[in-house]
């Protein structure tokens, strides 16, 4: 049974939602997969927007202040991610098509849960339902079969916990602290497909349990959401966002991750904030979308998974094991902040030399991954073992290469500067160019590259060695008069 957050008329959303205009916040869930999404609509809230006395009549209380990251318009986020079914397409196309599609969708089930409780109908005959009202708060309720559907709104809405059934929850306050929907003292049931859909300015601890999950949120933090096992999907609208788990087993960083995580579920998050740190989506073809002005720490786990980043800056990216595509665009990599000075007036060595590092910002782990990287400044990428696909757009990247990482192709757009960061466990190496390519031959391995007529520069740095080789620059013009 799915019990989702349904898509509600903009008329009726001030009784749920207070005087925040939102013309979408849904979640839904069920067997064959997970929804969630956010739209925000000609969004006016400020400091002094929140006015008590703007009661709907409903009892539901005013909400204060959603903060500076609802002062937008038309802005939308969604996520949507379905569970496999036997699927043997493991092409980097089907893998791509797989991520954009959950990316992309617009939720097809609207089951009809909460839009009967607003009319004062149980879901089914025999089912219990009430409701609850004061000033400050209102809570209507209906379940059936240990499934329920609950809509709450209050100043502060604490420890909300509801069995192991199918569970739809809609809940809007200034404070929204924990929220469990698969509470099992026995720890004997599988947990049910839920659906939680949140407005609030402070969300913190939300736990789904297993089942295919939806939750969707727009608040001005959000710390600590878990959704457990299986095909779950995540969107969030908001200032600060960390903590984000839609695997049940969350591990450590880097390596660590691929592969070790035990839920192998298709989960997609979607997200928009002005920081985004910690988000861990373990095994399985999973779908990452996020617009911030800083990310940090993304790990997707083992499997073919869609990772699409735009940001300011950008750190600790891994996306494990399997054939991935992943796209993003950024300003410079969060390690190389503290590095060595990047200016475009410095000689090229001096801001190949700033590029580098022990650490990779973006680290796509072994498998025959497409890579599209823009920057504006300096970035580290490692692309790992396989035979991987990389476009590289403008600034300065460290491509680190390590013994058995295969044989790489790198296309390079006009203005481009990359430099070769080899592993200690390389000692040979052969550069040869024809025409618009050079090759690299690493051991056993390659690196060629396209485009080198129009890039700006081609370097390499030995392992130890502080020099840089340069293997290919631009004349200046003066040069070519």
């Amino acid at each position: 049974m799915s019990l989702p957050i349904p898509s509600l008329p903009l008329q009726s959303l001030p009784t749920l939602f207070g005087s925040l205009s939102l013309s979408q916040l849904r979640a839904s869930a069920g067997p064959d997969g997970a929804s969630a999404g956010v739209s925000l609509a000609s969004i006016e809230v400020s400091e002094a927007a929140a006015d008590p006395g703007t009661g709907t009549g409903t009892g539901a209380a005013a909400p204060r202040s959603a903060g500076p990251v609802l002062r937008a318009a038309q802005v939308g986020i969604e996520a949507r991610t379905q569970a496999e079914e036997g699927s043997t397409d493991h092409s980097l196309a089907g893998a791509r098509e797989r991520g954009l599609q959950r990316i992309r969708a617009r939720m097809q089930h609207m089951a009809k849960a909460l839009e009967r409780l607003q009319s004062g109908v149980a879901i089914r005959s025999g089912a219990s339902a009430g409701a609850y009202a004061q000033d400050d708060a209102q809570v209507t309720f209906a379940s059936y079969g240990g499934n329920l559907a609950l809509s709450a709104s209050a100043g502060t809405l604490s420890n909300v916990a509801t069995g192991t059934g199918h569970d739809a929850l809609a809940l809007s306050a200034e404070r929204v602290e924990g929220v469990y929907t698969d509470v099992d003292p026995q720890r004997s049931a599988q947990g049910g497909n839920d659906a939680v859909a949140i407005r609030a300015t402070e969300v913190s601890r939300v736990y789904t349990g297993a089942g295919n999950d939806a939750v969707a949120i727009a608040a001005r933090t959000v710390t600590g959401v878990n959704t457990g096992a299986g095909s779950d999907a995540v969107a969030i609208l908001a200032d600060r966002v960390s903590g984000i788990y839609t695997d049940r087993n969350p591990v450590g960083r880097g390596r660590a991750v691929n592969g070790t995580g035990n839920d192998t579920g298709n989960d997609t998050v979607t997200l928009q904030a002005r920081q985004v740190q910690s988000v861990y989506t373990g095994g399985g073809a999973d779908a990452v979308t996020i617009a911030a002005q800083s990310v940090e720490s993304i790990y997707t786990g083992e499997g073919d998974d869609a990772v699409t980043i735009s940001a300011a800056v950008v750190g600790g990216i891994y996306t494990g094991a399997g054939r991935d595509a992943v796209s993003i665009e950024a300003g410079a990599g969060r390690s190389r902040l503290s590095a060595g000075p990047w200016s475009t007036g410095s000689p090229v060595e001096s801001r190949m030399l700033a590029a580098l590092g022990n650490v990779a910002d973006i680290d796509t782990g072994a498998g025959d991954d497409a890579i599209t990287l823009s920057v504006a400044g300096a970035i580290s990428l490692e692309a790992g073992q396989g035979d991987d696909s990389i476009t590289l757009g403008g600034g300065t990247v460290a491509l680190r290469y390590a013994a058995g990482d295969g044989n790489d192709s790198v296309s390079l757009a006009p203005g481009t500067e990359v430099v070769v960061q080899l592993g200690e466990d390389i000692a040979d190496w052969s550069v040869t160019q024809e025409g618009d390519s050079l090759l690299l031959r690493i051991g056993e391995g390659s690196i060629r590259f396209d485009g080198v007529a129009a890039s700006a520069a081609i370097g390499l740095v030995r392992w130890g060695d502080p020099q840089v080789e340069i293997l290919h620059a631009q004349l200046p013009l003066d040069a070519v008069a």
